[in-house]
Order: structure tokens, then sequence, then C-alpha cells
């Protein structure tokens, strides 16, 4: 396993799940859809930490309520793990089930898998309605092959799945200081670290000569610039484009190299402090800013 990035929230909030996507965004190359479904999935986990992690008195063991990684455990596979140091999942419900059930929960030595296993498959161990809906769907999720595997660690119960398998495991044995929730999901590749930032001209590391939409228009298309872009995106926070030089800039070049940005899945609010355009020409700039916002409400 190789640890690509690990923090500490001192107070969990629903910020972290914006912070763990902005990392997954730095450091891979990951398809939109997959990254809309990771964030909803932390955004459930980080939820259930702030509602019932930490009830009233309860005494910390730690100086952090949370704890986020996200590391690489295979070829093309990545994991993120969510950890809390709070009252855990099998406290959480036994405290709120009717002492009946708690009988017969106990009748064998694997209650906490039983109870995290419940949740996992969305079941009604409470009467709170809508408990458990949240690891439930990211259960779903692992069956539809949108994520490879999760693994719940907590008290004394582990419970895994995995898309490959299809089947709950149980470890009964599992001694975990808290909840810790582990999901796997698959990366198209690894991204090089940045730098801080990279000035190039269009002019100069392109061609003074830019015509065309499309890569089948001719060899600097604006899809070409658009792919070029990217690349430096990929190794820098802030790319500064230099227009001047050329012999013009026509819309349909403009459009398909800054509206095709969002379209390869960058949004409008990140182009915006990430990109950097200089020119003697104004309307250069304005029209950018109307293709991206255009691409955006179009393709969002």
């Amino acid at each position: 396993m190789e640890k690509i990035k690990e923090w500490d929230c001192e107070k969990t909030s629903l910020s972290s799940a914006i912070s763990l996507i902005d990392n997954l965004k730095d450091n891979f190359h990951i398809e939109k859809t997959l990254l809309s479904k990771i964030y909803a999935a932390a955004t459930e986990i980080i939820s259930n930490i702030i509602h019932h992690a930490y009830p009233v008195n309860f005494q910390k063991g730690s100086n952090f309520e949370c704890r986020i990684s996200i590391a690489v455990i295979g070829e093309s596979i990545a994991q993120i793990s969510i950890i809390d140091y709070g009252v855990t999942i099998p406290k959480s419900i036994f405290d709120k089930i009717s002492p009946d059930t708690r009988r017969e929960l106990f009748s064998d030595n694997d209650t906490d898998s039983k109870l995290i296993e419940a949740a996992a498959n969305g079941h009604a161990v409470t009467n709170q309605l809508g408990r458990g809906l949240g690891i439930a769907s990211i259960v779903e999720h692992t069956k539809q092959g949108i994520f490879g595997s999760l693994c719940i660690k907590s008290r004394h119960g582990s419970v895994s799945y995995s898309q490959k398998d299809n089947s709950f495991l149980r470890d009964k044995d599992a001694i975990f200081q808290g909840t810790s929730i582990d999901i796997s999901f698959e990366y198209i590749s690894r991204k090089m670290a940045r730098t801080q930032n990279v000035e190039i001209s269009i002019a100069k590391d392109f061609s003074p000569y830019p015509a065309g939409r499309f890569s089948n228009d001719g060899e600097y298309s604006g899809e070409a610039f658009s792919k070029k872009i990217m690349e430096f995106l990929d190794k820098s926070d802030v790319v500064t484009i230099d227009l001047d030089g050329t012999y013009g800039l026509a819309d349909s070049f403009l459009e398909e190299a800054f509206g095709g940005l969002v379209r390869r899945g960058l949004s409008a609010l990140e182009l915006k402090s990430r990109i950097n355009i200089i020119s003697q020409q104004e309307i250069y700039e304005t029209r950018i800013n109307q293709f991206i916002l255009a691409a955006e409400n179009k393709h969002g």
C-alpha cells in the first residue's frame, strides 16, 4: 500500500468531503461519474460522524474527530479511508434498539458484525426512520461495480463486501477503537506532482496559425490546444496563457479549446482560479469566459 495523502480534521464538517475530492483530483485521473459517487459516499459517512459518533459528554480518545486518507492498494486501484474514534456503529445502534432485540443479538458472539451488516444492508434495526441508508447506498454502488470493495470495522465487528465476491464477509475477531470505513475504486491514471505556476504562449508553444475546431480539421485545432492545456493543468496549479502573437483566433477554435476543458471534467469555478489569460485584445478573455460558462450550463 502506498499512502498518497492523510490528514486529520479537528472538527468534522462536510467540507472534509470537498477536501477529499480536491486531493483525489490533484493525484489521479478519475471518471467524473465515479468522482461524484465518491463524493456522495464521503458525505454520507461524514454526516454519520457528525450526527452519531460524538454524542453529548462523549470522552474523545484523540485530539481530532476524523481522519481521512488516500492510498494506492493495487494496479490502478486506490482506496479512501475515513476514520473516527467516536462511539462506534454497534454502540450507536445498540443504544437505540429494544431489550428484546438486544437479547436476540446476544445469542452469539458476533453481535457487532451483525449490527454493522444490518446497517450495510439498510435493514431497520432501530425505529429511527432512515438510519443506515447512507451505508446501504455505498454497498449498492459496490454491487453495481462502481466501487471495488467496502470494508467497515467498528468496535468488535468487521464486515466487508466486494463486487468480485458479491457477498458479505464478517470477521468477529476484529477490534477497532472507533469506526473505519474503506472504499476502493479504479482510477484511470496517476498525476505527476504539480508546479505552482507555468506560462505558455500559444504562438510560441503551439502555433502562430491556430485554426479549426476538431483534430481532424488540422494539426493546430481547438481540440488539440485544449488537450495541451490539460497537460499543463495536470502538472501545474495555475496556467497562464498568452494569446498574443497569432494571426487570429476564431470563435470555433476558442470554444473548443476552453469550452472543451469543461467537457473534459473541469468546472467553470476551477478554471476561473487555475487559468490566467493574457492578451492585448480584451475580447478574447470575454469570449473565453462566455464559452466556459455556456459549456458548463449545457454539460452540467
